[in-house]
């Protein structure tokens, strides 16, 4: 199983990082990532690190299989939550992608991520 905790819900991936999830892991169960506020301190980011980490683990519970977390979002809250991870015994991967910056005439940006590969963080 995958957990996908990010801002990117599964249902709006591309075809080929589904397609690549389900082929490595199996199911894709999306926990949404938290509203992290620019403003908290790090008490505030190890305590929901902490929720998080229970939320992710009574999810993995309910699995037969191996489960592994996709973890991308802001980073301070990352990092915590990777430690915790890693504590507990559960892999994390991020999603690599090839980023594409295409300048409009009127000085704006397009960007578009194409999807390559999950890497494990450890």
């Amino acid at each position: 199983m995958l957990i996908n905790l990010s801002n990117h819900p599964s249902h709006l991936w591309s075809e080929k990082q589904f397609s690549e999830a389900n082929t490595q892991f199996g199911e894709v169960i999306d926990i949404p990532f938290p509203s992290v506020d620019p403003d908290s301190d790090i008490e505030w980011t190890e305590r929901i690190a902490g929720e998080y980490l229970e939320l992710i683990l009574q999810t993995a519970a309910k699995n037969s299989g191996v489960t592994v977390v996709h973890l991308m979002g802001e980073f301070s809250f990352v990092f915590r939550l990777l430690l915790l991870l890693r504590n507990s015994g559960l892999k994390a991967v991020c999603s690599t992608s090839q980023r594409e910056v295409i300048i409009n005439e009127d000085g704006s940006k397009t960007v578009r991520f194409d999807f390559r590969r999950f890497r494990y963080y450890y």
